[in-house]
């Protein structure tokens, strides 16, 4: 069936409703559909009741959509609905494999169009008062995964930089982080900030470390 609607790949921010961006809230607001993320609070879904909702999350070590079966139902939704939302967590278009969703629609000639959001590092620096930048210390970040493709192994290579940030991390940081995030927005977040202490090694340990905090240093961070 040929396609009548328009997708929208709208960036999420970190979860707080109000750290979306107008232009996606209002998209939201006018969407026939949205397929969102596991990582899309419930609060961010009221912007967007009217819509049918379908959950396309992905969770490490849990069952969920691969990333065809995710082009595919934005394909048939695009031959439905006249607005598709794909909502995904942070930013579309760093890490959130926007480039596979785009070249699937792309191909078929389904008009697709982008709406940045906060990406976890930004909002998690903010929230917690700690630059990833300091004139006279730190003057580049990197962002990097280890997480690669199905089928791939995990690159251990590290960007070389001032500021690290590691998303999605792993159990095994290199080098060891002075910052870790988890939930980077909202009455949820955790986070732990120490250049001496052992850090956690998992998101549940993270969880339970105590919010306190040193002296600004670059280092790594991670984010979960």
């Amino acid at each position: 069936m040929a396609a009548v609607g328009k997708v929208y790949l709208v960036g999420a921010g970190p979860g707080a409703q109000d750290l979306i961006t107008l232009r996606g809230a209002r998209i939201l607001g006018e969407a026939d559909v949205v397929l969102y993320d596991a990582l899309v609070t419930e609060e961010m879904l009221d912007l967007c009741r009217q819509a049918v909702l379908i959950c396309v999350g992905k969770r490490a070590g849990q069952r969920s959509a691969d990333q065809n079966s995710i082009n595919a139902q934005l394909i048939a939704c695009a031959s439905q609905y006249g607005r598709v939302v794909r909502l995904k967590g942070g930013d579309p278009m760093l890490f959130g494999r926007a480039d596979e969703e785009l070249t699937a629609l792309e191909e078929l000639g389904i008009e697709v169009e982008v709406v940045p959001g906060i990406t976890t590092a930004v909002a998690a620096a903010a929230a917690t008062k700690q630059p990833l930048t300091k004139r006279g210390v730190a003057r580049s970040v990197a962002f990097f995964t280890s997480s690669t493709a199905p089928g791939h192994p995990d690159e251990p290579a590290i960007p070389s930089t001032d500021t690290l940030v590691q998303y999605m991390a792993g159990v095994k940081p290199s080098p060891p982080p002075s910052a870790c995030w988890t939930r980077a927005a909202g009455p949820r977040r955790r986070w732990w900030s120490s250049t001496t202490s052992a850090a956690p090694t998992s998101t549940s340990a993270a969880s339970r470390w105590p919010r306190w905090r040193t002296a600004w240093t670059p280092a790594a961070a991670r984010c979960w």
